[in-house]
């Protein structure tokens, strides 16, 4: 097993060492500074994900065995005696080892993504009793098509003509020339492991190779815990929403997120490391919700969102405010200074505030203070003028515009338009309608005079 930094290579150690007989694992990891790759090992073991095998199997640390290595150099930078070892026992070859840095330098993530596949194949064929070989790779690959088939696509560009461009320029130039490196895809990580698939379909050559495609890998659904996570990941996102960093989303609304618990991806990669022996040419397997059992964005928010008051942060940043009015939630598009929803107006968020908080009863509870001024202006409408009428407008626009939350930008005009609420005007010329129809059907002759 090549690397063991992501949740997922945890977890699969984890499940291979609980639910299989396994005599050895081999993980190959690079030491880092300060930090030998026992010691690497030894912190990771510490992790809550490995109690029940603690309880279950108290001496599994023996049958994991650290290598230190690197995927990029020949032989994997093994010594002499661990690749004897490996030539002669290995059976089983997980490789997960990859920059999941998605806007990695697009030389680097050739050199682990690209190059290191191939090293990694070209000592695989060294095995003697290698059965199956597992290559991890990503359900958004080919992202720019509209279906992603389970099988291996050409590249555009061939990973030694790649090698030999990258070769020549230096890391300043291929961040520079990215764009049009990548071309239709969406980063270099997509981009690499796009073309390593390619290449696999090349250079295997008999070997008993299998390709991998997951969708978004999120926490454990219950084995052997449940919800469990060791980093932010996929969903970093939610904490930064959570503490106000984090102001706009764009998405589409309705939209499969397909996301996959994490313990189910390693069990998947088992079932698959026992298919592929049975399986000609190069079997692909893309792991994803699909629609059996989707998560749409609208569905993931729902649930997101009263989590976020049931466990609010201990310092979140402030809301961002319009006029003094907090800027709501909505299902549509948010922006910093503006709420718009899906057909860019402001007519969702007052009907809802309308439906939510009794908005038209507030408003005509509001309206009370100007009564004597309209009914005062209507026993003269015929006679009176707009400056008499601005006053008691301007009261009730300062009195709804708080109750409905309306930002600077929209109109009063609109505001009333939107909730079907009368403006002072129209108000006082209805109140005015009906007292003129009323005094026309009157029975004393005076009254009724007074109208002509």
């Amino acid at each position: 097993m090549t690397s063991l930094e992501i949740a997922e290579r945890k977890v699969l150690i984890e499940k291979l060492l609980r639910s299989t007989n396994v005599a050895t694992i081999y993980v190959l990891i690079r030491a880092k500074k300060g930090k030998n790759v026992s010691t690497r090992l030894e912190e990771m073991f510490k992790c809550a994900l490995f109690d029940r095998l603690r309880v279950e199997r108290p001496d599994f640390k023996r049958c994991v065995n650290v290598v230190a290595g690197d995927c990029t150099q020949e032989n994997l930078g093994l010594t002499p005696e661990y690749q004897e070892e490996l030539i002669s026992k290995t059976n089983i070859v997980f490789h997960v080892a990859a920059t999941v840095d998605f806007n990695e330098n697009i030389k680097t993530a050739y050199d682990i993504n690209v190059k290191g596949t191939k090293v990694l194949l070209e000592f695989c064929k060294k095995f003697k009793h290698l059965m199956s070989v597992v290559h991890t790779s990503t359900a958004y690959v080919y992202c720019h098509l509209d279906a992603l088939d389970e099988v291996i696509y050409d590249h555009p560009l061939h990973y030694e003509r790649a090698d030999s461009m990258l070769e020549k320029l230096s890391l300043e130039e291929a961040h520079r020339l990215t764009p049009s490196i990548v071309n239709k895809w969406i980063n270099t990580y997509t981009f690499t492991k796009a073309m390593t698939e390619s290449m696999i379909k090349e250079i295997s050559d008999g070997l008993p190779i299998g390709i991998f495609r997951p969708a978004i890998v999120t926490s454990s659904y219950k084995d052997p815990v449940e919800s469990w996570v060791d980093s932010f990941a996929a969903f970093g996102f939610t904490a930064f929403f959570s503490l106000g960093f984090l102001r706009v989303l764009l998405y589409k609304e309705g939209s499969n997120m397909e996301c996959v618990p994490v313990d189910l991806v390693t069990s998947a990669m088992i079932a698959c490391a026992w298919d592929i022996p049975h399986k000609d040419p190069i079997p692909v397997y893309n792991y994803v919700s699909s629609i059996d059992n989707p998560t749409s964005f609208t569905d993931f928010f729902k649930i997101l969102r009263p989590q976020m008051h049931r466990y609010p942060l201990r310092r979140p940043m402030n809301n961002i405010r319009m006029n003094r009015t907090k800027i709501p939630w909505t299902k549509g598009t948010k922006y910093i200074r503006f709420t718009l929803d899906e057909d860019l107006n402001f007519n969702e968020h007052e009907q809802e505030e309308s439906r939510t908080t009794c908005t038209h009863y507030r408003t005509e509870e509001a309206n009370r203070p100007t009564d004597n001024d309209i009914r005062r202006i209507a026993r003269r409408w015929r006679k009176t003028s707009q400056k008499n009428i601005r006053r008691p407008q301007t009261l009730q626009n300062i009195t709804i515009r708080p109750i409905l939350k309306a930002p600077w930008h929209h109109t009063n005009e609109q505001l009333h338009n939107d909730i079907k609420f009368p403006t002072i005007e129209e108000h006082i010329r209805k109140l005015t309608e009906n007292t003129e129809e009323n005094m026309k059907t009157q029975l004393n002759p005076l009254i009724r005079r007074t109208m002509d």
